[in-house]
């Protein structure tokens, strides 16, 4: 369950407190106030092709992030610890 995940509390911490605030807003009062919040997380149900996109979206970000690391690394820097 998704809230069950959410509302996990936090390790190490010397009282209890969950990761996240959850607040449930319908969407017809979702607001300005809540669109410049950094975490919102909108449940509902997707067709399969949205879903496939979404995943290959994913894989695709990562791909790019991983190229970019690879192109913008000093590869004489690392040739050198080799040696």
């Amino acid at each position: 369950e998704l809230r069950k995940f959410i509302a996990e509390p936090v390790l190490g911490l010397p009282q209890p407190e969950s990761q996240f605030e959850v607040s449930q807003v319908p969407l017809e009062n979702f607001g300005s106030m809540f669109k410049a919040s950094r975490g919102i997380l909108k449940v509902g149900l997707a067709d399969e092709n949205s879903f496939k996109e979404a995943v290959f979206t994913a894989l695709q970000i990562f791909k790019n992030r991983f190229d970019y690391e690879q192109l913008t690394s000093n590869s004489l820097k690392q040739a050198g610890k080799k040696l």
